[in-house]
């Protein structure tokens, strides 16, 4: 293949000497469509002039190849005698221009009717999908979540928060389209932020509302308007909801949910002996959590993709192979299994680790005992009062 043209204005085509330069640069640079067809007329001229050079001629033939190539894509590219960038950005959005593809029941999200690709020029935005016509850009209304600041990107918490019409004075609220009864226009209410939509805003996406996951730990799906519809999907694997703070009762009520709490702590636990062992490279260890890494940080952070997965028990398949795997590893491996404890008030020599059940560490030293004899100390760590009586 041939390399794409860069359009810069570098050359002078008048210039018999920018030939020469041409033919030794392997990416020539051009500025127009003019420019192409002069430059083609000079080359011409420089095949039919050249000596029966069997070299020289073939590589003007193939710079005159990729003139002629590089001409159709303008002319492509190129509506009422002005040329269409490639890319564009407005409003956070990095447009791609789609050239002859056809989508079926491809709508403009900014005029809301149909984009014929074969047609008319449109774009795409590269990350929220967002697709317009080329002259729609300048009347884009909704920013691309995309581009939205990290601390910004939070979830509406509140079931359905709605607010009635007239606080939006009976407009949309992306478009500020008038809606019934100043207009034929039905308002479509968004399950997600409370708001009322126009039709074009709101087309009966429907999504997984993550205050009713919450609240109520509810997974139906419900009907959501463009841009929260494009907001959920790219906070989905976002580890972002702390159910202990939002609803701390939810564990008490959800099995399943208190069961993967109980086995995130287990793994914290294990992943810090699997962390000092030598025999294991941390390339392995996240690879096998490569699309949940917040799992090596805390047990309290998680993602709507968690808990669907938690509900659906994917979940719980996907993390009781990875805590067999470390656990027998621990008890295999010498210098894991050097790192265990013994029990100090039973003076039992099995040896035990705080991931064990039935084991107990304490908070202040991370010794581990058995929960019975702990029981019997009355809560006091036999290590605890060692270190005291020594340092008395």
């Amino acid at each position: 293949e041939y390399p794409r043209f860069k359009m810069c204005s570098c050359i002078d085509i008048r210039d018999e000497d920018s030939v020469s330069v041409y033919v030794k640069q392997e990416v020539p640079i051009l500025k127009s469509k003019d420019d192409v067809t002069n430059l083609i007329s000079i080359v011409k001229e420089e095949i039919l002039s050249a000596p029966e050079s069997r070299d020289k001629r073939k590589e003007l033939v193939r710079q005159l190849i990729q003139l002629r190539l590089t001409a159709l894509e303008l002319e492509e590219l190129e509506v009422d005698g002005k040329i269409i960038p490639e890319t564009c950005f407005t409003k956070g959005h990095k447009f791609i221009l789609c050239k002859n593809s056809f989508i079926d029941h491809q709508v403009c999200e900014t005029c809301h009717s149909i984009i014929w690709g074969f047609v008319v020029p449109w774009y795409k935005c590269s990350d929220c999908s967002y697709a317009s016509h080329k002259r729609c850009l300048n009347f884009i209304h909704r920013e691309c979540v995309y581009s939205l600041p990290e601390e910004s990107c939070c979830y509406t918490l509140d079931i359905c928060p709605e607010e009635g019409l007239s606080s939006q004075q009976y407009r949309c609220e992306e478009c500020h389209r008038k809606l019934y009864p100043y207009s034929l226009e039905v308002p479509k209410l968004c399950d997600y932020n409370g708001k009322y939509y126009c039709s074009g805003c709101h087309q009966d996406d429907m999504a997984i509302i993550p205050a009713r996951v919450i609240h109520g730990w509810d997974f139906a799906p419900r009907k959501v308007c463009r841009k929260s519809k494009q907001l959920l999907n790219m906070m989905f694997s976002r580890p972002i909801l702390k159910i202990s703070e939002v609803n701390n009762m939810l564990f008490t009520f959800v099995d399943e949910l208190n069961y993967i709490k109980k086995m995130r702590v287990e793994f914290l636990s294990i992943m810090k002996y699997v962390k000092l062992c030598r025999k294991v490279t941390p390339a392995e260890y996240y690879s096998d959590l490569n699309k949940r890494p917040h799992f090596f940080d805390n047990s309290d952070h998680y993602s709507l993709q968690d808990l669907i997965d938690c509900a659906t028990g994917a979940l719980w398949f996907e993390l009781k192979p990875i805590q067999n795997k470390y656990l027998g590893h621990i008890r295999s491996c010498d210098l894991c299994y050097g790192r265990g404890y013994l029990c100090e008030v039973c003076g039992n020599n099995e040896v035990i680790f705080p991931f064990d059940d039935g084991t107990v560490p304490c908070e202040v030293c991370n010794s581990v005992s058995h929960v019975m004899c702990y029981s019997r100390t009355q809560g006091t760590c036999p290590k605890c009062n060692r270190r005291e009586r020594t340092a008395q």
